[in-house]
């Protein structure tokens, strides 16, 4: 997954076109976290930690500002919070 990850780092400083389509992408994913398996929520919550560090943490997270206003235990506010303390 490493590997994977590694492609679409080098994907997004080399191509702009990619960071609409990954965004996208990406807050797809977040919005079926309560409908996800933990399997899965672990392996995006890996990805995205990782991806993420690559770019200093940029990302538009007012998108995800929801989050913050959920029970403590909501699927997306624990997302958020296992992201930023990976």
């Amino acid at each position: 997954t490493v590997y994977y990850a590694s492609m679409i780092i080098e994907l997004c400083k080399l191509q702009s076109t990619v960071h609409a389509p990954l965004g996208a992408a990406i807050n797809y994913l977040f919005d079926a976290i309560p409908v996800l398996q933990v399997e899965c929520i672990d392996r995006i919550l890996n990805w995205l930690s990782f991806h993420f560090s690559n770019f200093e943490f940029k990302w538009l997270w007012s998108d995800w500002v929801d989050a913050a206003s959920q029970q403590h235990h909501a699927p997306q506010r624990r997302f958020v919070v296992c992201l930023l303390e990976r």
